[in-house]
This record gives structure tokens, C-alpha cells and sequence, in this order.
């Protein structure tokens, strides 16, 4: 959520309804879903709403907080959405001021069919969990997105506690990359973009010295000339990027602070050991790694599956009704619980052999199987 303490005003970021494919359901605009609601800060009363995408039946929820800046005595609100645009409100006028597309769109349909849809940006894209960051030396909204397609076929919803239910099929269809756009915050023209060969969901991070920092699910830590988008520098940091970047001053040295090597539910990169990554200029000190795990091969499978799995299942395999994994041993063979995480049905995600191996994919259906 964002703040403004000059007004008291919170701007709350609104989910998706349900059954996420099929509105017939849910007749109407579906209020307040896939909106920023603004609320009195102090009574909690409605003040205005802008709703990103009424009547949603493409899963466009909003997941990243908006940003607020002023140019001039006008006010404005930047809204980074699934739907894969950069939406800007004057909080003035409660209008849109413009909306820009900050990776692939392609949706030459209505509403759902029974026939097999591809949507671009899929469900997983657009822009997801860090919403836009401003530049004011350039004067620029910098977002960063995630490039993916889906496939979807409408079927019947009925909702069951405990289970999963879209209204109908998806998976992912090809490849799926990120974007990196600054955005000129008042006529939403863009000024330059970057594109990543892996999503980015991490924060973008502008500074006043004229650089900006971003990473990918990849493990790729940037340093973009905040200008004009040229590449400063790159980093391999060991993990995927998916939170913040922060950075600090002590005694006249900047550093940089990330976070590496936990994906959560967007599971298309690098997953690498959860890590804290700290940066600065310094050419004539080698790295240092300092390790504070112990026993890392044996936590490994319980590692990957508290860092991709138990997000959806739970820390103990059994949140969701329909498929427990606590009794996984009395529905099938170990055999064929490795060949699941190798092979697995959408939405669960696809990590071999891109991002885990045959002895990985083993490990973690072993601990499954025999642990949850």
C-alpha cells in the first residue's frame, strides 16, 4: 500500500474476483476488484477508486503498490498492472491521464471462450509484486514486467473450499522474458526500454547520482544510465531477484543491498540459495562470501521446497484440499512423484530441467514423498 501523509490518504491495491476466467458468474464491474481504492487513512472511509480493469476475466489483478509524485501543483498516481500497462491518474481529476504498454499485449478477444485462447500477457505476466519507482533527475516512471503468454479455455466454475478453480484450463505458452520501460511521467511517451531474457518482478531502484538499478528471476543484477537506458554494469548475484533494492551511504561509500535466490510463486529464473547480496566500488577487494548455513546438502530439497513449493501447498504439502501431499505415498509410486515434478500440470510451475536437474527434481519428490 502507499501512503500520502499530506492527505491521509492510503491507496490500497485490489486482487482479482473469482472464478478468475468466467465472469458470467459475477455480472457487473465486479467492484472493487482489480482497483486502487483510496481510503481515509485515519477512518478507514472510501474516498475515490480507479478500477484498472472491470469485469476481469484475465486474472489482471493489481499486486504492486501505485506510485505518488506531483509535477508542478498537479498530483498523480501511477498504477504498474498485470495487465501489462502503466497507468497514470490525475488525483486531482480522478481521469487517466494516459496508459502505456510496458510489454507484450496481444488479446484479440471479447471475453472467454471454449475455444482455446492465447493471451498476452498470460496470468504470471505484466507487472507484478514492485510497482513503478520515479526518476526525477529525468523526470521518468521506471517499471519493470514480465513478457509471458498463456493459453486458457473457459470451462465450468464451481467453487469447492480448499481447491483450485479458475473457471477453466491455462498454461504457459513459449518462453516467457521481462521488460525494463522508463516512462515520461506527465504525456507517457517512452523513453527507452530494456529487454531482459528473464522476467522482472524486483524492485526498480532510481537514484539522484543518475543510475538505475534492477535485477531479473535470472539472477542478473543491472545498472542502467537512468538517461537514456544504457548498460553500466551487470552481476550474476547467485538467485533470482524478486524484492527490493535498496542503497545506502556510510562513511562517504554508497552500497547496495538486494535480496537473491527465492522466487516464490513466479517460478521462471534461477533459483539459487536464499542470500543477501551487498554491493559497493571497490575494485581491489575480492568478493567475500560468508556462509551461515550448515548442512547444506541435506537441507537442499527442503530448501527448494519452502522457496517454490509451499507458497501454493503449504509448509506441510496439505493446503490445498485437492491435492495433500501428506498422503502422496497412498495415490502413487515415488517413481511417478519424480516424474510429477519433472512433468507437472498447469498452473503448478514448469522448473525442469531449466531450472532444476534430474538430481534436484529426485531430492525434492523424495522429501515429499517421504518427510510431508
Amino acid at each position: 500500500m502507499s501512503l500520502d501523509v499530506s492527505t491521509g490518504e492510503l491507496f490500497v491495491p485490489v486482487g482479482n474476483p473469482w472464478p478468475d476466467l468466467d465472469p458470467s458468474v459475477r455480472p457487473g464491474d465486479n467492484l472493487f476488484t482489480d482497483s486502487i481504492v483510496i481510503l481515509d487513512a485515519q477512518t478507514g472511509t472510501l474516498k475515490w477508486w480507479h478500477q484498472v480493469a472491470p469485469a476481469d476475466w484475465l486474472d489482471y489483478d493489481l499486486a504492486a503498490a501505485p506510485a505518488l509524485y506531483r509535477v508542478g501543483s498537479t498530483d498523480y498516481m501511477a498504477i504498474g498492472g498485470k495487465d501489462g500497462y502503466l497507468t497514470v491518474v490525475s488525483r486531482d481529476t480522478q481521469e487517466m491521464v494516459f496508459r502505456t504498454p510496458v510489454t507484450t499485449i496481444d488479446n484479440p478477444y471479447d471475453g472467454p471462450s471454449r475455444e482455446t485462447m492465447r493471451i498476452c500477457p498470460g496470468i504470471a505476466g505484466g507487472v507484478e509484486w514492485n510497482g513503478p519507482a520515479l526518476d526525477q533527475v529525468n523526470g521518468n516512471l521506471i517499471v519493470g514486467a514480465v513478457d509471458i503468454c498463456f493459453v486458457m479455455t473457459l470451462e465450468d466454475s464451481e467453487y469447492t473450499l480448499g481447491e483450485i478453480n479458475f473457471g477453466g484450463t491455462l498454461a504457459p505458452d513459449g518462453d516467457s522474458t521481462g521488460w525494463i520501460t522508463a516512462v515520461n511521467q506527465v504525456t507517457g511517451e517512452i523513453s527507452w526500454e530494456y529487454h531482459t531474457d528473464y522476467p522482472v518482478v524486483a524492485g526498480i531502484t532510481p537514484t539522484r547520482g543518475g543510475v538505475t538499478f534492477a535485477g531479473d528471476l535470472g539472477g542478473n543484477f543491472y545498472v542502467f544510465d537512468s538517461e537514456n537506458g544504457d548498460i553500466l554494469h551487470t552481476e550474476d548475484v547467485g538467485g533470482a531477484m524478486a524484492g527490493g533494492v535498496a542503497t545506502y551511504e556510510i562513511a562517504g561509500k554508497q552500497y547496495i543491498a538486494m535480496a537473491a535466490g527465492n522466487i516464490s510463486r513466479n517460478a521462471y529464473g534461477d533459483v539459487g540459495l536464499p542470500s543477501i547480496v551487498i554491493m559497493t566500488l571497490d575494485p581491489q577487494a575480492p568478493p567475500r562470501t560468508l556462509d551461515i548455513t550448515a548442512n547444506r546438502e541435506a537441507a537442499s530439497a527442503r530448501q527448494l521446497y519452502s522457496q517454490v513449493c509451499s507458497s501454493c501447498h503449504g509448509v506441510d504439502g496439505n493446503f490445498i484440499a485437492d491435492h495433500r501431499l501428506g498422503d502422496l505415498a497412498s495415490r502413487m509410486s515415488l517413481n511417478e512423484a519424480i516424474e510429477k515434478v519433472k512433468n507437472p500440470t498447469a498452473p503448478m510451475p514448469a522448473l525442469y530441467p531449466a531450472v532444476i536437474d534430474e538430481a534436484t527434481a529426485e531430492a525434492v519428490a523424495r522429501f515429499v514423498y517421504e518427510e510431508l
